[in-house]
């Protein structure tokens, strides 16, 4: 199984914090899977520049392609409590407020 830098728990899921960490992990499962962008494209029907942008993490990737792209290679999006994974850090932290603001 690939190594992540986020973190990953018992039962395999991934804990992504950023479209970066979302497109690296879908690109280390495309290899692993020995599929080359231009064969997903035939498998989806998605171009090649969207899954390449996908897969450097541009954030403006549309949610409905990235779930065509996902389920694809067998993956699928698991929205949980951030309570029932872990005490993760959010990607971007709160922007200050004059309630917390020093």
């Amino acid at each position: 199984m690939p190594k992540f830098t986020n973190q990953e728990n018992s039962n395999g899921c991934q804990h992504i914090l950023s479209p970066a960490e979302l497109g690296r992990l879908f690109r280390e499962e495309r290899k692993r899977q020995g599929l080359t962008l231009e064969e997903l494209y035939s498998l989806t029907g998605l171009s090649i520049r969207f899954l390449s942008e996908f897969e450097r993490g541009k954030a403006s990737a549309s949610l409905g392609r990235v779930m065509v792209a996902l389920q694809a290679l067998g993956l699928e999006m698991l929205i949980v409590p951030r309570s029932k994974f872990g005490a993760a850090q959010p990607a971007i932290p709160p922007k200050p407020t004059q309630e917390n603001s020093p």
